[in-house]
């Protein structure tokens, strides 16, 4: 009598008795269509090897969990796994490297997958897929991806004859210092590499060297690829470009302001000035009072609805970001009218009288010079908000600079005719600003363009002036 058969074994083979390649019957994998004759041993061999047999396991051991899990919290069943549903080894593979760079470019929780309405989504497509588990997705597949994207940016990197960098101080979400260095080539811009600062003084000395070494890495040793150095314009910055110049490798190089932060350091120079300050800082009471007072908010925008026209919320300068305190002032001059009409309301009478910052607002809102002030401020800052917004552009380049400052400073001149506040004190400031962010290499720029060049015969003779 012959041993029995292994049951489990069996229900994953399609058994036939007679088979014309096999004398005493044949055993074909139900999995993978793989044959063999029919033999215990070699059944159970060929089941631990089967790659789609594996998948199916765990694929079984995924359902019977999400199973037990609808059982106790009584959701509803969804799909089913069914053994008609199929993938090769080849193509899970692929499939989980293309849901690890979704999860990574799209900002997902490496939990996504663990969801059962994205579980039961994917089994409605392919209930043999079971995708990766969060610990692979933060582990090896990070891993594994960022070498793969990493190559294709050396790759086109070691294309370009030459390169153009920025970098910048930050900090990351552990507050950690630290030197952001982003690449630009003809395909676009690469945020290439962070430069740990720990928790030395960063310096100008000190800040050219990290930057230099990550530079090093990144031309494999040719520094000479390097064309141009955009950075911002505060004191460490311009001392860390005086020491790239006295470097070896990069005395080639020119020096390029960032101006989107140029002009933002612009607009902060105008709300700091003494003659504004006040004004600047009155709004922001107003617009932080009103998002952490939620009762009274709800009032103000009860109040708001018996105004005619289109409404809009209060919306709060971002921080650093000088340019937003535009929309901020606009929203606030828009919605003049419901707010001293709410500042009046006697429901919210006990809740001003509540702090200091409430008093505060309510005087801000009573004051006749406030409404007139904020006006004149939005107007003087309004049009550098837009230059920023140009120069972010993507067409943005060099020979734009200059006259886009020649046209800021022709607005500012202006509302210092028609302000009632003395700028005698602003301007030092202003040109200051002017000197770091508009250099030479503008003025070159912008005499390049054939367009600007209004007498050839001085520009010929080198005599033509700015």
């Amino acid at each position: 009598m012959g041993r029995p058969a292994d049951l489990k074994t069996s229900a994953q083979y399609r058994l036939f008795n007679s088979h014309p390649d096999y004398k005493n019957g044949c055993a074909e994998c139900r999995h993978c269509g793989k044959k063999s004759c029919i033999n215990n041993n070699r059944m159970k061999t060929h089941l631990t090897e089967c790659p789609e047999y594996q998948q199916f396991l765990i694929t079984q051991a995924a359902e019977r969990a999400t199973k037990k899990r609808r059982v106790e919290t009584g959701e509803e069943e969804t799909s089913r796994i069914t053994l008609g549903d199929h993938m090769t080894a080849a193509r899970h593979l692929r499939a989980d490297e293309l849901a690890a760079l979704m999860v990574y470019q799209a900002g997902l929780p490496f939990g996504f997958f663990e969801k059962p309405e994205v579980l039961a989504f994917l089994r409605a497509l392919n209930s043999a897929y079971v995708p990766p588990k969060r610990d692979v997705l933060a582990t090896t597949m990070l891993d594994k991806a960022w070498q793969s994207v990493k190559k294709e940016v050396d790759a086109e990197i070691d294309k370009e004859d030459e390169l153009n960098v920025c970098f910048d101080g930050a900090t990351n979400i552990n507050h950690q210092r630290i030197c952001n260095l982003s690449v630009v080539t003809r395909r676009g811009a690469f945020y290439y590499h962070n430069a740990s600062l720990g928790p030395d003084t960063a310096g100008s000395v000190y800040t050219a060297e990290k930057i230099t070494e990550a530079l090093d890495v990144i031309t494999k040793g040719r520094l000479s690829r390097i064309n141009s150095i955009s950075v911002d314009t505060c004191s460490t910055m311009l001392g860390s470009f005086d020491q790239f110049k006295n470097h070896t490798g990069l005395q080639h190089c020119f020096f390029i302001p960032c101006d989107p932060h140029g002009l933002q350091l612009l607009i902060k120079d105008i709300l700091k000035y003494p003659a504004y300050a006040s004004t600047e800082k009155a709004t922001s009471q107003l617009i932080e009072h009103m998002h952490h007072a939620d009762k009274q908010y709800q009032i103000f925008k009860e109040i708001q609805k018996r105004f005619p026209g289109k409404h809009h919320v209060l919306v709060a300068p971002g921080n650093t970001r000088w340019g937003t305190h535009t929309k901020a002032f606009q929203r606030i001059i828009e919605n003049i009218g419901p707010l001293r009409v709410w500042v009046q309301d006697p429901r919210i009478s006990s809740g001003l009288r509540g702090s200091e910052r409430a008093k505060d607002v309510a005087h801000t809102l009573s004051d006749p010079l406030f409404l007139p002030k904020l006006i004149e401020l939005e107007a003087i800052i309004r049009p550098i908000s837009e230059a920023i917004e140009e120069a972010q552009h993507d067409r943005a380049h060099l020979a734009y600079v200059r006259p886009r400052w020649e046209k800021i400073y022709s607005h500012l001149k202006l509302m210092d005719q028609a302000s009632t506040e003395s700028w005698i004190d602003l301007w030092p400031i202003l040109e200051a600003r002017w000197s770091r962010q508009v250099l030479d290499i503008h003025d070159l720029a912008f005499f390049l363009l054939p367009c600007n060049i209004r007498d050839r015969k001085q520009f010929s003779e080198g005599t033509l002036n700015p």
